[in-house]
């Protein structure tokens, strides 16, 4: 179905037993009361529109682990049935920003009037319905999703045992920086000013000092934004503490492969930026706050 055949938005919010859909065309004032199963025929009701619901109603099965969410798998996939029958979409939207839809909404946080909510936040830039997470095409995890975990455990366990030394700067031994300090000039030749300025590598020496082997115009390491440039130099080694307790790193390979792993691979899997991922870990941490909060202090 393209989207172009659209011609409206409902969006929905589940409570615990019940549930809510916003349809402008029938009230633009108020939301509808239906119940789990009316929800999930709703798609047979309307035809050529976008539905809209957060990820953790509709895209996440209930489990023996887990019955915080409203719906089985086989209920979950009825709904995607009916909605490309009916010709009609579904995309989720990240419950993690339902603060901040109610806060710009003006509105009290309801079962009743999150929808609406939800409704005049997508509406007011219609450019964040491109953007919105299509339904999964199955709720098992991918071996590729499950390396990703592997991985991210093992670069937590790197990044806390790296904060003890200030990221290698009181540790004259740590390899993970002194591999930056060896190939800084190949890793800012590739990056375009913008991205050296949110990365600190805009400090550089103003004077010459023979002695310690610096230059004029030498990036200063102990000025750069080390926490975020480590945690990227970071997915490239894999971190062991043997029988001793002594740290070894080797190159990270993919399981796959036995090739490094690329970027394309890392930022989905290991950094998740996306929106719609929980338990971030410790490097997305690292980037996405730490650096980011620096970044804008430094700029005001």
């Amino acid at each position: 179905m393209e989207s172009n055949n659209l011609d409206n938005i409902v969006t929905i919010d589940c409570g615990k037993n019940i549930a809510y859909y916003y349809n402008p065309k029938e009230d633009k004032n108020k939301s509808v009361k239906i119940s789990h199963d009316e929800l999930l025929k709703l798609p047979t009701k309307f035809s050529n529109v976008l539905f809209v619901v957060e990820s953790a109603h509709l895209d996440r099965p209930r489990t023996m682990k887990s019955f915080a969410q409203p719906f089985r798998v086989e209920q979950l996939n009825m709904f995607k049935r009916l909605c490309v029958e009916n010709n009609n979409m579904l995309r989720l939207f990240p419950e993690m920003m339902s603060y901040e839809v109610i806060k710009s909404g003006g509105m009290d946080k309801s079962d009743e009037s999150d929808p609406i909510a939800l409704y005049r936040y997508l509406t007011n830039d219609v450019n964040l319905i491109d953007v919105l997470k299509k339904p999964s095409e199955d709720y098992e995890a991918s071996e590729l999703r499950k390396e990703g975990w592997r991985v991210k455990d093992n670069m937590n366990k790197l990044l806390n045992y790296a904060r003890r030394n200030d990221y290698g700067k009181d540790d004259d031994t740590d390899i993970i920086r002194k591999w930056i300090e060896y190939n800084i000039k190949d890793i800012v030749g590739v990056l375009d000013d913008h991205t050296k300025i949110v990365f600190g590598f805009d400090n550089v020496y103003a004077k010459s000092n023979f002695k310690k082997g610096i230059r004029a115009g030498d990036i200063n390491l102990n000025e750069v934004n080390m926490t975020a440039v480590y945690s990227i130099a970071a997915g490239l080694f894999e971190f062991n503490l043997n029988k001793d307790l002594l740290v070894e790193y080797k190159p990270r390979s993919r399981e796959n492969t036995n090739e490094l792993p690329g970027w394309k691979f890392m930022e989905k899997y290991v950094y998740g930026f996306s929106p719609y991922h929980l338990n971030g870990g410790l490097a997305r941490s690292n980037l996405k706050f730490h650096n980011f909060n620096i970044y804008v202090g430094c700029k005001r």
